[in-house]
């Protein structure tokens, strides 16, 4: 396990920065590759209709930037949770992550092919103020909970369906 790896997806991973680490070479890489899947679909144009025939993007590219939402990446449906009682303040953004740590520690490459017409998007839900006093003896406390992203494999030069981790609220739990 890497000790940078960030608590949540699109999170700045320590003190290293790695906000570049996907260099240019492999971003063309990665679009040609997409552009091929877009081409063995046999339809013009842009969007994920272009890629459902494929089983990786069938199964994992419901991120699609231009059809996801903020309520898609939440850990509930309404808030507040059910079985917490209040939800601490939470700070959302969307991000458009280009690596990423896998649930299981593991650091890929997630394909973001914009000139191809697929792009990725998670919705973060941080907890605003950290891990601060809530309620009645209670403790604001970063919840997560995962998404399926499409990434790139450049040593078999493919597309892997891959679960990351992100943040999607923050309940005040009592302890």
């Amino acid at each position: 396990d890497d000790t940078n790896a960030p608590l949540c997806l699109c999170d700045e991973p320590g003190i290293l920065g790695r906000k570049e680490f996907v260099s240019d070479a492999t971003k063309t890489i990665i679009e040609k590759a997409v552009e091929e899947v877009a081409k063995e679909g046999g339809v013009s144009g842009r969007g994920f209709s272009l890629f459902s025939h494929h089983p990786v993007f069938r199964e994992c590219g419901k991120y699609e930037c231009r059809t996801v939402r903020p309520e898609h990446s939440r850990c509930y449906n309404f808030p507040p949770f059910i079985h917490f009682k209040s939800e601490c303040p939470v700070s959302t953004r969307d991000c458009e992550p280009v690596f990423g740590y896998t649930a299981a520690g593991e650091f890929r490459v997630i394909v973001q092919a914009p000139r191809a017409g697929f792009r990725q998007c998670v919705w973060q839900h941080k907890c605003r103020y950290g891990s601060n006093n809530c309620g009645f003896n209670g403790r604001c406390t970063q919840q997560r909970s995962v998404v399926r992203l499409v990434t790139f494999n450049l040593e078999k030069n493919g597309f892997l369906c891959e679960t990351f981790r992100t943040c999607c609220g923050c309940p005040c739990r009592s302890f």
